[in-house]
């Protein structure tokens, strides 16, 4: 599970509580990407989350800000970036 930024993990605290209010018994494991793992890790997508989305098969991602990285043309979203790399 990635929380995301900005309004993210508000978002994904309220979709979590819905998930285990229909008991769905899902077990989370948190990693993190975009601003937040770029300030923590010097990366938008670490290795780490990464690895937990290909171990998993599967990732509930709230929003996350899409940073101007400057001389790339058009922004790439951060969910085809990470297609992109588990796909690799």
């Amino acid at each position: 599970m990635i929380p995301g930024d900005g309004i993210g993990p508000e978002i994904m605290t309220a979709t979590l509580r819905c998930l285990d209010a229909l008991n769905c018994d899902f077990e989370y494991e948190l990693k993190q990407a975009g601003l937040v793992a770029l300030n923590e890790s010097g990366e938008l997508v670490p290795q780490e989350t990464l690895d937990s989305i290909r171990q998993n098969r599967i990732v509930l991602k709230g929003p996350l800000t899409t940073p101007d990285l400057g001389g790339h043309g058009d922004t790439v979203s951060m969910a085809d970036a990470v297609i992109d790399r588990i796909q690799a």
